[in-house]
This record gives C-alpha cells, structure tokens and sequence, in this order.
C-alpha cells in the first residue's frame, strides 16, 4: 500500500512540474551596424554610349589622265604634300612628240592663212575696180575662210597636245598628307588602273558613329547636344554637325557626325568610343552600386536608415555611371542616410545601427 502511495505521489509531483506556467527567455537580437552615405542631389547628364569611326574631312585620289610608263616618283610616302607639287613623273615621248607635229601643222596653217590673206586683200582691191569676176572673188573669199579655219583646227590640235603633255606630269589636287603609291618605278599605268595615291586631310578630323534607335528612343537630338570622343582615359569634346533625317531601316540605326576640338594624335579610320548626351537631370542622386539592390521581379531597391531601421525603397535607375547609378529624386530626399552594405542581411524595417567609432564592425 505504502509503495503505490509512494509511486502515484511521485508521478503527480512530476505532472504539476511539467504543466507549471513559465515564461520562455526570449534573445534580443542585436541590432545590424551598418554604413551610411548622405544623400545630396546633383545635376547629372545622361549619355548614349557608340562606339564611332574617325573620318577624314577630304580624301582625294591622285589619278593619272594618261597612259604609259612611270619614269620618276617624286614624293615621300606618308609625307605632306602642297597642291600643284609634282608627284609622279611619266615617260612623255609620244606627247613630245605629238606636241612636236601638232606646232609644225600650226606653223604650216598660219602661213597658209597669210598668203590667203594677202590674196583676198587683192582681190579685194581688184574686185572694187571691177577687174575680176564675180566667181574669182568668191573663190578668194572660200579659200581666205578655209585658211582661217584650218588655223583655228591646228592651234586647237596643239592645245590638246599640250595639254596631252601636262597629263604626264601629275601634280597633288590638294593639300594634304599622301598614302602609299599604287605603282613603282617603270610600271605601266594603263586606262584602267588611273589611281596611283590618295591625299588625305587630317586636320580638322571627323568622326562618324549611329546610335540603334532603341536608345534613341523619345530623345531629342539637335546639333547642340555634347560629344565626347574617348581615347584611353581621356575624352576630348565634339561638336555636332551632320543628323541624318532618316533611320536605316536595315539595321535601326540613325548616322551622326561631329568634328573632333582641341588637340590630338587621332589618324583616320581608327575606331573610338563616342558619348552623346542623352538628357541632363537637374535634381539626381550617385548611389553606390553596392547599395542597391535588383529584386527577382526586376526592380531595384535601396535602404534608408530611418528611426534606428532599415526601410526599403523602390528607386527608378537611369544610368550606370563608373560605380555609381544615377538615379532620380523618385523616393528619395535630400539628406536621409543610405545604408551601403549589408544589404543581404537587411530587411523592412529591420533595426539597424549607423556605424560610428564607438561601435566595432
């Protein structure tokens, strides 16, 4: 009896233990330290980033008019040449030549033409006093105009051979830097291979690029918008000057082209990144990339430091610049306090700690 008193008295001791009401200790968590960045606006100017080929302002063929063999070239390749300079010398003895029997037919006519000159002015005279016919005299004047016309015939033949001749001397079209000779010394230029170099200007310098019209999209484009022409590190400034006022419809884009200000050691034909303004933001804010977050749905977020928490904002990228976005005022103000790491840990209005000297990190 004794022994079950005993057995039931300790298993309602361990009932009344087990269902006593108690209050679970619950840990505090400690709140997040975090950085922070204060939040100033700024104007910023948004850009269209191209990539951009550089053109010469003028780049003439030097082309020869005559056919024959090359006897002397008279430039340096990759030399600057003055127009009217002598670049290349061709073998001249069939224009010499030509030139040579096109002055004597000229010779030959004006001495026809002064012996049938003197002849109508006997005429003339002898026709006034009635001493020839009718018919001799118009025989005279046939002759004296057929003289004249033969010498007009023979001096244009001689201008041709003359000019024929100029042909074998080919002179620079213009001023400029010259490229290299097609030909060498003794080849044959033949009617169809006529360009022998190219003159190239190098200075002022263009450059040519086309935006795809997607990033064209609901932007207004005048000759007024900034250029930046990259090289390296540095830019150098542009000045718009051509806008086409069509699409190419093959591949969306549009052509553009400015010319490049200031100095520079750019060559033709080399390719470089472009910048053309988009659009100048007056009231903007740089965030840090590491303070933003991009949510499975797209968006993006940052975190705001607000009553000792971390309130999440939705904020409206534009522009990725460097390390920073550019971002509108859209939910943001001016001097609140963006939280720049620890964003994994962080959620709404989570409590946070600014970091200070006080607190370790």
């Amino acid at each position: 009896m004794f022994r079950y008193f005993s057995l039931f008295s300790l298993l309602g001791i361990f009932f009344l233990t087990a269902c006593s009401p108690e209050t679970p200790v619950v840990k505090q968590a400690k709140p997040i330290v975090v950085s922070t960045q204060e939040l100033h606006p700024t104007t910023e100017t948004l850009w269209i980033d191209v990539s951009g080929v550089t053109t010469a302002p003028q780049e003439v063929s030097v082309r020869s008019k005559a056919a024959g063999f090359i006897q002397k070239i008279h430039f340096q390749e990759g030399a600057f040449v003055q127009k009217g300079s002598l670049l290349i010398s061709l073998d001249d003895g069939i224009q010499q030549s030509e030139l040579a029997l096109a002055k004597a037919k000229y010779q030959q006519a004006r001495v026809a033409f002064e012996l049938a000159q003197q002849n109508y002015q006997r005429g003339q005279k002898l026709m006034q006093e009635k001493a020839i016919s009718q018919e001799q005299w118009d025989a005279l004047q046939a002759r004296h105009a057929q003289a004249q016309a033969f010498v007009q015939e023979c001096k244009a033949n001689l201008q041709h051979a003359q000019e024929l001749l100029s042909y074998t001397k080919i002179l620079a079209p213009t001023d400029g830097f010259i490229t290299k000779a097609a030909f060498k010394e003794g080849d044959f230029l033949q009617e169809k291979n006529r360009i022998v170099s190219r003159i190239i200007q190098k200075n002022p310098l263009y450059v040519e690029f086309a935006p795809a019209d997607r990033t064209l999209h609901d932007v207004s484009i005048t000759l007024d918008n900034q250029v930046r022409v990259y090289t390296n590190t540095t830019y150098l400034p542009a000045k718009l000057n051509y806008i086409s006022p069509v699409q190419n419809t093959l591949n969306g884009t549009r052509s553009l082209r400015a010319r490049i200000l200031g100095q520079h050691s750019l060559l033709p034909g080399q390719f470089v990144s472009v910048r053309l303004e988009k659009e100048t933001i007056e009231h903007a804010y740089r965030i840090p990339q590491k303070a933003v977050l991009q949510l499975p749905n797209g968006r993006y977020q940052v975190f705001i430091l607000k009553d000792g928490c971390a309130e999440a904002r939705i904020i409206s990228v534009t522009q990725w610049d460097g390390t920073d976005w550019i971002v509108r005022m859209q939910n943001l103000q001016e001097g609140r306090l963006l939280i720049t790491d620890q964003l994994i840990k962080l959620r709404d209005q989570l409590p946070v700690q600014q970091k200070s000297a006080e607190v370790p990190a």
